[in-house]
């Protein structure tokens, strides 16, 4: 698999996730949600609200079909 993973943070702190994969990966789907999941939430600690939680888009460059 070849990829290609970029993270930046807008002027309002939105946390954007870029990742481009020429090959097909069977966890791709898992492994997007899993990474944009945690960057959400990795800055908080025991009792904090979620509502405080990072905003995070996350984009994925392909050269094949994700969903059929």
């Amino acid at each position: 698999m070849i990829g290609y993973l970029n993270v930046a943070k807008t002027t309002d702190n939105t946390i954007i996730h870029i990742e481009a994969q020429n090959t097909h990966d069977r966890g791709l789907e898992n492994r997007l949600n899993y990474y944009a999941d945690r960057k959400c939430v990795v800055h908080l600690k025991k009792g904090d609200s979620y509502r405080d939680a990072q905003k995070v888009i996350s984009i994925a460059v392909l050269n094949h079909e994700f969903y059929k």
